[in-house]
């Protein structure tokens, strides 16, 4: 069992195998949706639930939101299980949790109920601009979408981040002058440098300087604090500002309206292609009875975009590895501290290289390792 708990390649092939259910399960179900009476069904539904007497603005609006709210129960519903293994039972299988039962349930309640505000703003923007200007909704449902996820990332470490976890002023108060001194010293600002409770759920460690404009903050788990030296520390805060510093989220905002576009273009040529078909006889494009094939196209998009999208995370995460070893010049620090991580985080330190150009959103641990000993050697000939 002491084996089972610290073997990364069988961590990663059980979540893998449970990636690949969840894509499934998805296209599944959505397909269920719209191509069976089951969506027009539960629009029914959703009107006969609301008031006739209401003007026709209110009643769209309220049609929609009854619809969305049990759509998005359902499918929360036949997840549940798969979820619960996923995030629950594999996590404490390999001693990587720390949450009871009841705790891993409060998250999901909080998920789901913040899930369903942010998909009740996103599809009522959607679906009005579908009713009140169908020649040009895609785009605008796409800068609406833009916005929103520039809203979301702002909010996030002071709004959205406080939710799940316990954020408090770093008490280690020597490691905190040393961050800010070197941000400072690279021409950042941030807001403040706090401490994530992380050991209330779970053993892993994490850091990350997150946010935008005055939001901006250090944040760094105590699960960090707790077993990485000072130097560590600096590399692996380091390689975060560095993400800063090449504006790698702003970039990455960038290519994610580039996809929003791209996503609602193809959703209305797929209508148009639907109106040819007569698929929808009987019920208008903006009927919230459409909304699962929406879903289903903006999910295919993101599936296909995955593997690009990883591409350049990986090339960005380079950058800031690279960035992180100039700037601290402590490669051997940078090096125990990849180490400390994938041995913590249980990471596969060497992946199936299919896998990691798929999946892996930054480079395998042992090629991070590499290229700083290759830094480290290049360094000793310099001085040499």
């Amino acid at each position: 069992m002491a084996e089972l708990k610290h073997d990364p390649k069988k961590y990663e092939k059980i979540h893998h195998i449970l990636f690949l259910a969840d894509i499934l399960l998805t296209v599944l179900v959505l397909l269920a949706f719209f191509m069976t009476p089951l969506s027009v069904n539960l629009m029914e539904i959703a009107r006969e639930n609301v008031p006739e007497t209401l003007g026709a603005n209110i009643a769209f609006i309220l049609l929609n939101a009854f619809y969305l709210v049990a759509f998005v129960i359902i499918i929360w519903l036949i997840f549940l299980p798969l979820h619960f293994y996923g995030s629950y039972v594999v996590e404490h299988k390999y001693g990587l949790s720390n949450l009871t039962k009841v705790k891993w349930f409060k998250d999901e309640m909080k998920s789901l109920l913040l899930g369903l505000i942010t998909k009740l703003i996103l599809v009522e923007a959607l679906y009005l601009l579908l009713w009140k200007n169908p020649g040009n909704w895609w785009i605008w449902t796409a800068v609406v979408w833009i916005i929103f996820s520039i809203v979301m990332t702002r909010i996030y470490p002071s709004v959205i981040l406080p939710l799940f976890y316990k954020i408090k002023p770093i008490g280690n108060k020597i490691l905190a002058e040393r961050i800010k001194k070197f941000i400072e010293k690279e021409g950042g600002r941030v807001l403040g440098i706090f401490e994530w409770e992380l050991s209330a759920k779970t053993k892993k460690a994490n850091a990350a300087f997150t946010g935008m404009g005055s939001t901006k903050r250090v944040i760094l788990g105590d699960t960090l604090i707790n077993n990485y030296t000072d130097d560590e520390i600096e590399t692996i805060i380091a390689h975060e500002f560095g993400h800063h510093r090449f504006r790698h989220l702003y970039k990455f905002l960038y290519i994610g309206a580039g996809i929003y576009i791209v996503s609602f273009a193809v959703i209305n040529m797929v209508f148009k292609g639907l109106i040819e078909w007569r698929y929808y006889d009987n019920i208008d494009f903006f009927n919230i009875a459409t909304f699962p094939l929406i879903a289903l196209c903006i999910y295919i998009i993101q599936l296909v975009a995955m593997p690009a999208l990883n591409v350049i995370s990986r090339f960005f995460e380079r950058q800031a590895d690279h960035f992180a070893l100039e700037k601290t010049n402590n490669p051997d620090a940078f090096i125990s501290g990849m180490s400390k991580l994938a041995e913590q985080n249980l990471a596969n330190k060497e992946p199936n290289a299919i896998i990691e150009f798929l999946l892996y959103s930054h480079p395998a641990i042992s090629k991070r390792i590499k290229a700083a000993e290759e830094y480290k050697k290049n360094q000793s000939r310099i001085t040499n």
